[in-house]
């Protein structure tokens, strides 16, 4: 935070990243299909988010919307977790400004849907359905409509699963943990997830991290050649608001629960 003027008026300084989100990079922007990450990508992206809520969970902050949209891999292959607009104190129970799930309904976690108290294993939840949609290249919950969805994602039985085998087995294991309905039987933290899927990775060969930085780097680049040279930037984006199109993308709703 830093002072602007005598009366006291903050300004936050935040650095200009660049990159596209983990949304942006999944489809193929000719034809619009699912294009999943390579295996090696998806669960180094995978890590690092890991790495990146294990921090914000030291503090006592739940992101409570992890998802795609929400994930920027910049020009040169880091991953950052972005928009803490809807965080929270762990602890809390999900209802906030009144009633209704904040977030977006196909990453929400079970204990998010029944409006009970959330901790850091309720982003391990969202992160687990970002990782398979990576490997996917579609959200395991997703259904055809928002109270499928809901139903879906309570059951925590995902309606669609990475075929991993060979080297990649362990990780299968992981993710299903990550995914268990009910807090305590999924992973203790954000460390102990990012170190499961370092050691899939190093027991696959891709121990370094630079390597997997520079294939992420890669993938931005190829996407960025296909996509508009300028986009536009609303002015209420800029404000900080919520100018979220529910009709035109799934990934970008907030449900209204009674």
């Amino acid at each position: 935070f830093l002072p602007v003027s005598s009366t006291g008026h903050m300004i936050v300084a935040m650095p200009w990243l660049g990159g596209l989100s983990l949304r942006q990079l999944l489809p193929a922007p000719e034809s619009g299909e699912p294009e999943p990450l390579p295996v090696q990508l998806a669960l180094h992206l995978g890590a690092l988010l890991a790495e990146g809520l294990h921090a914000a969970h030291a503090t006592g902050v739940i992101h409570r919307d992890v998802s795609p949209s929400n994930v920027l891999v910049t020009d040169t292959g880091d991953v950052h977790l972005i928009d803490f607009g809807i965080a929270r104190v762990a602890g809390l129970a999900q209802t906030t400004h009144g009633q209704g799930l904040r977030g977006k309904w196909a990453y929400a976690a079970p204990e998010q849907i029944a409006g009970q108290p959330l901790d850091g294993r309720t982003d391990l939840f969202s992160l687990g359905s970002v990782i398979v949609e990576s490997l996917l290249g579609r959200a395991p919950f997703a259904q055809a409509d928002r109270e499928a969805t809901l139903a879906r994602i309570q059951t925590a039985v995902p309606a669609r699963w990475p075929d991993l085998s060979g080297v990649w087995l362990r990780a299968n294991a992981i993710l299903h943990a990550m995914l268990r309905r009910d807090p305590p039987d999924r992973p203790a933290d954000g460390a102990a997830v990012a170190h499961l899927l370092r050691g899939v990775l190093e027991q696959a060969g891709f121990a370094q991290t630079d390597q997997l930085c520079a294939g992420l780097a890669e993938r931005v680049a190829a996407r960025r050649r296909q996509l508009p040279e300028e986009t536009s930037i609303l002015a209420a984006e800029l404000r900080g608001e919520d100018v979220t199109r529910p009709d035109q993308d799934a990934d970008a709703t907030e449900v209204r629960m009674a």
